[in-house]
């Protein structure tokens, strides 16, 4: 027969028949009292504890007076009154564990830890690293056997009524924009805002840091990214951003992240005119230094054509070199510097462009805009004197030229979770005490917070994709792991001039040009990859000779695999390996549009490299344009 009262079960202590002292709720907003985020409940309920349904082993609980029961999976060691209170004190005084309350047999409030509920699309999650229990207190001894006790707990839900999760723990981002103009009319815009989260252990949501993409705004062409200011609060619930973006006159070409420069034309008789270019380059702090260098020289050579055939060298006009340097600064910023100093006398009387006067330096080249930078190996982009690069999320790293940090780093240094009771309260250790078995046993786990630790689901939740069959993944969990494909398509046609006179093309619409063929087409498949693990090497491909992909075969040209010294974690527990690799393998022809093409499988997946097939075809669309 159902319950005709009031009936509360947290922790898996069971409370019959109280009496309710208090049910407020209330609506939170954010900082700014602008938008609802979340509904806070303060809850406190009244009855009595009796010593036979404390210790519940054993014992006819119908025969008892109504007021706390135990659970099957809570049992006190004990049968003593006073060991029986402090056991169901303790257990009462837990924070996040679930909360069920019933009211004449019907459930009227349920509330699980968050973790459990971001997982399970249960919307009524404890959104503030919760339930929090209050209050549990002895009110007065009614017998040796008997105790009235009140109990309080702070509950607070998102309230959704449509149901369901976000896919992501962020409920709520403000943000404020602000602009100001100095007294040359450049213009420094600040964005800054708080984002709040309904989750704050890392190793289910990703921890504040893991949701940066949400407040960092795109790059508007003119302006450069000054400075990104990201604080996660100690409970890991919010965090606080500031983003500076300010307007330039020049980007820097990359991989720079800075230019400065001055470009001086002088002359002290009016016979000897000296030109003057120095250039400097930072870049960030794994920018390579000698792509920085080639980079200052091509500005250089923008500016003065050294090795170029200089303005008005038929009318005799020759460059002498007065001074060339070029300078490696190193230590805590990474730049690069180049000065080119030359010499050259006035143009002839015969030449009428009247060069050699000084305020005819305009049409020599001063003052125009830097522009036609020739490429540099793996330049992302083409170089637009208004277009500053956009940098990754968590920076660059210190090795390796344009590589992005991975935010494992923050991961491990995320405030975690923890209680009085815990042993460790260590940056870089969390110790989880959470966290329920399928029967509803609270088990304490102590978890090295890794990257994929970070945002990887448990394994009841991911079997369909996380791999289980390698039992060294739970000891030697991969940080990353990346592989990439890259399929280069040589047509193997030249592109060559028509001779023509040019006065003979009037309407200059005529073909200046002709394509030939000079063989069949080749191909070659280009692949890399980037793992680390934690504790062990990281698994690579093998190296095959030859490989078959339906009736394509690749040959191997070549193959290099680069092995990185172990580092430690942040606490110094563990070692982290790390491999690059990489493969070229020539094609014996280039694959069909409706060919299927193997992508590969990373090694902490349960995929086949046969089970995402590619197809060209399926990705290819008319309606985008080329």
């Amino acid at each position: 027969m159902a319950s005709r009262g009031t009936d509360v079960i947290y922790n898996g202590i069971e409370l019959h028949n109280v009496t309710t002292k208090q049910w407020d709720q209330q609506v939170v907003y954010d900082d700014s009292g602008t938008d609802p985020i979340a509904i806070r409940f303060q809850l406190s309920f009244e009855g009595l504890l009796h010593l036979q349904n404390a210790a519940g082993i054993g014992q006819d609980m119908s025969a008892v007076p109504a007021w706390i029961g135990n659970s099957s999976s809570q049992t006190t060691p004990t049968n003593t009154f006073t060991k029986s209170v402090q056991v169901v004190h303790e257990a009462l005084s837990t924070p996040r564990k679930e909360l069920i309350v019933s009211m004449n047999g019907s459930r009227v409030l349920r509330v699980i830890p968050p973790s459990r509920g971001v997982l399970s699309g249960i919307a009524d999650f404890d959104t503030d690293n919760g339930p929090k229990p209050q209050v549990v207190r002895v009110v007065n001894f009614v017998s040796n056997r008997m105790a009235k006790v009140q109990f309080s707990i702070i509950v607070t839900i998102l309230g959704c009524t449509s149901g369901g999760a976000s896919s992501t723990p962020v409920i709520n981002n403000r943000w404020s924009v602000a602009e100001e103009m100095d007294d040359d009319f450049f213009v420094t815009r600040t964005t800054s805002g708080t984002i709040r989260f309904s989750l704050s252990d890392p190793k289910d949501g990703g921890g504040p840091h893991w949701y940066k993409y949400f407040v960092i705004p795109g790059l508007e062409n003119g302006f450069r990214r000054s400075r990104v200011h990201y604080i996660a609060s100690e409970d890991g619930l919010s965090a606080k951003y500031t983003i500076i973006d300010r307007q330039i006159h020049t980007a820097p070409p990359w991989p720079a992240s800075r230019i400065t420069g001055r470009h001086t034309e002088s002359t002290g008789d009016g016979i000897t005119f000296i030109r003057e270019c120095h250039v400097r380059l930072d870049g960030d702090p794994g920018s390579d230094k000698r792509l920085l260098a080639q980079r200052a020289i091509q500005v250089v050579e923008n500016r003065i054509p050294v090795l170029a055939k200089e303005w008005g060298a038929e009318s005799g006009n020759v460059w002498t070199p007065i001074q060339m340097s070029m300078t490696d600064n190193f230590g805590d910023r990474n730049s690069v510097e180049v000065m080119v100093r030359i010499s050259h006398p006035p143009a002839n009387e015969d030449d009428k462009s009247e060069q050699a006067k000084l305020g005819n330096l305009i049409k020599r080249g001063f003052g125009s805009p830097i522009e036609n930078l020739p490429a540099v190996p793996t330049q992302p982009v083409d170089y637009k004197q208004n277009v500053s690069p956009n940098p990754p999320l968590y920076g660059f790293t210190s090795v390796g030229n344009g590589v992005a940090r991975t935010p494992a780093e923050k991961f491990i240094k995320h405030c975690y979770l923890q209680t009085q009771c815990a042993e460790q309260h260590a940056i870089g250790f969390a110790k989880d005490t959470s966290v329920s078995s399928d029967d509803g046993e609270s088990q304490d786990t102590e978890t090295q917070v890794t990257s994929e630790q970070t945002y990887q689901l448990p394994e009841d939740s991911t079997g369909d994709y996380f791999s289980t069959d390698d039992p060294t993944l739970k000891s030697s969990p991969y940080q990353y792991s990346r592989m990439e494909s890259t399929y280069f398509y040589n047509s193997l046609k030249t592109q060559m001039p028509i001779a023509r006179k040019y006065s003979e093309d009037t309407s200059q619409t005529k073909d200046t040009s002709v394509v030939f063929a000079l063989g069949t087409r080749q191909c070659r498949r280009e692949i890399r990859v980037d793992a680390e693990r934690l504790n062990d090497w990281p698994q690579i491909p093998k190296p095959k000779d030859t490989y078959n992909d339906g009736n394509l075969q690749g040959t191997r040209l070549r193959f290099f695999h680069r092995l990185h010294p172990p580092t430690l974690t942040a606490d110094g527990r563990s070692k982290l390996f790390r491999i690059t690799a990489y493969y070229l393998y020539a094609m014996n022809r280039p694959p069909l549009d409706s060919e299927e093409l193997t992508v590969g499988a990373l090694p902490f997946t349960s995929f086949k490299a046969s089970d995402d097939k590619f197809k060209p075809k399926d990705a290819y669309s008319d309606k985008l344009g080329i």
